[in-house]
């Protein structure tokens, strides 16, 4: 594949750079009463049976070996007549439980295996799953994620349940002409938003939109857990000055299924916004590939590959002066870098310092702007 004349290039959604792992269960760990037995129809002539009765009776696959830290489909190979539970360990993590179904006849009767498919999150470098309460294991294998991409949701603060003193008021800067007002003294005068339907757990950026015209904090509940309190700067002029809304961007663990988040304490709420984790967005590439930016055609970020030590420069589009922030994170979505410009214009200049060789995702917020990410590989 030869590609020119094109200054940005996407191809994350045109390739499939991992390659699936197959992993027979009589090669994995057995213990006590799990044992292998011959089976024409298994995938390589043998299966593991006895795997009931608890964790102790159990198939172990260790070393499995993950490029990059994400969510994968595992698939369970098995035989079993009747519909039944299924639990399974990832890296010694909570006990999980799959409902599979019959797979039919037995594999003496000439049935063969059936699969069942569930979600995982696997880590990058060495990772362990322990599979029990099965019955008779063929195999499992491991797969790039079938779960679609996550979309991006915007949630406007007036279309969620407001309580206590929380209003709706009219402004035209805000993104659908409203916001809320009077949030603060307690979460009594709060916005809340349920329903959140997020299709897979994980890590997820939260990005409040909001108006204060001086540094405050900004109070919020997930699922009605322990209300978390953080410092969110100034966003410059009111509305009725006509100021925009300043956007701050937090990283939160949400469930799969749906979700409530609770804000208050804050002043005055434009909405509110879920992103794919900035942390967590890195995908498999080519070591060599020309980095790819992600749908963003107003910037530029240059040199790239980066050697260690230097510095890169990220172009903005626009001549007035503005605020940003750039973070680095690393492939294990770690924050290595974070350094503010502010009242700049044109190019930033990003020192890496000490940065060791590898690909790293560089996420860009800029106030009263949508957020940029890019790929860069340091070597």
């Amino acid at each position: 594949i030869v590609v020119f004349d094109s200054n940005i290039l996407d191809m994350r959604n045109n390739f499939h750079l991992f390659p699936a792992i197959c992993l027979e269960a009589e090669d994995a760990s057995l213990s006590c009463t799990a044992q292998t037995d011959a089976c024409a129809q298994a995938s390589n002539g043998q299966m593991v049976k006895q795997v009931s009765g608890g964790s102790g009776n159990a198939v172990e696959f260790s070393g499995i070996d993950i490029p990059i830290a994400g969510t994968y489909d595992l698939v369970f190979s098995y035989y079993t007549a009747t519909n039944r539970n299924l639990s399974y360990q990832v890296n010694n993590g909570a006990v999980q439980t799959a409902a599979i179904q019959s797979s039919g006849g037995w594999c003496y009767q000439g049935g063969n295996p059936a699969d069942h498919t569930v979600s995982v999150n696997l880590s990058s470098g060495l990772n362990t799953i322990k599979v029990f309460d099965t019955g008779v294991l063929d195999r499992i294998q491991i797969k790039e994620s079938s779960v679609p991409p996550f979309q991006d949701m915007s949630l406007e603060a007036e279309d969620a349940t407001l309580s206590g003193t929380a209003q709706t008021a009219s402004c035209s800067q805000a993104s659908n002409g409203q916001m809320v007002k009077q949030l603060a003294n307690g979460s009594g005068n709060a916005v809340e938003f349920s329903g959140i339907d997020i299709p897979t757990t994980g890590t997820y950026d939260l990005v409040f939109s909001y108006y204060a015209a001086t540094a405050r904090n900004l109070s919020y509940q997930l699922n009605g857990g322990t209300t978390q309190t953080i410092s969110v700067p100034s966003t410059g002029d009111w509305c009725y000055q006509g100021g925009s809304p300043g956007d701050h961007t937090i990283s939160i663990g949400l469930t799969g299924g749906l979700n409530t988040i609770k804000v208050f304490d804050a002043g005055l709420l434009d909405r509110i916004q879920i992103k794919e984790s900035s942390a967590s967005s890195l995908t498999a590439m080519v070591p060599d590939e020309p980095i790819v930016e992600s749908s963003i055609f107003e910037s530029v970020l240059y040199p790239n590959p980066l050697r260690p030590n230097s510095i890169f420069n990220v172009q903005m589009q626009g001549s007035a002066p503005t605020t940003s922030v750039v973070t680095l994170y690393d492939l294990q979505g770690v924050k290595v870098l974070e350094r503010t410009y502010a009242n700049h214009t044109g190019t930033m200049q990003v020192p890496t310092g000490s940065l060791a060789k590898g690909l790293y995702l560089v996420h860009v917020r800029t106030r009263g702007q949508a957020d940029k990410k890019f790929k860069l590989v340091v070597r």
